[in-house]
């Protein structure tokens, strides 16, 4: 076997996820979902089998519920992992969610399909 250089094997790139579930939103308008944290928790156990380092938000445990500003820090730090030498981060949420017509239509599909959005739990109904 051919002797191993320590200063050209290549080193092991990290590979991060973000799972998102949310099951119930704060606003009363926006209806219960049943399933979202056991999904995301067996996404989360299939991802980490692969390999990956996860950060699952599933508010289960006594934990909140995923917040839009609990979510957005921790995209920004799977994002930093990448930038420091990472592969892009998967992200993976499970929630309700959807498309917002005539919004910013050149961003996502040059057919104008609309702006895919997700709903953190502190969504509101309001807002759509």
């Amino acid at each position: 076997p051919q002797p191993v250089d320590p200063w050209t094997q290549a080193l092991p790139v990290v590979r991060t996820a973000v799972v998102i579930s949310v099951d119930c939103y704060d606003d009363r308008a926006i209806p219960p979902l049943v399933h979202c944290a056991r999904d995301a928790q067996q996404v989360a156990y299939t991802l980490r089998g692969m390999g990956y380092c996860v950060r699952l938000l599933d508010g289960q445990g006594g934990a909140p519920a995923p917040t839009r500003l609990q979510i957005l820090k921790e995209v920004a730090c799977a994002r930093d992992t990448a930038c420091a030498g990472g592969a892009p981060p998967l992200l993976y949420f499970c929630g309700r969610g959807g498309v917002l017509q005539g919004q910013y239509p050149d961003i996502c599909s040059p057919e104008g399909a609309g702006t895919p959005f997700i709903m953190p739990a502190d969504a509101r109904s309001s807002a759509l």
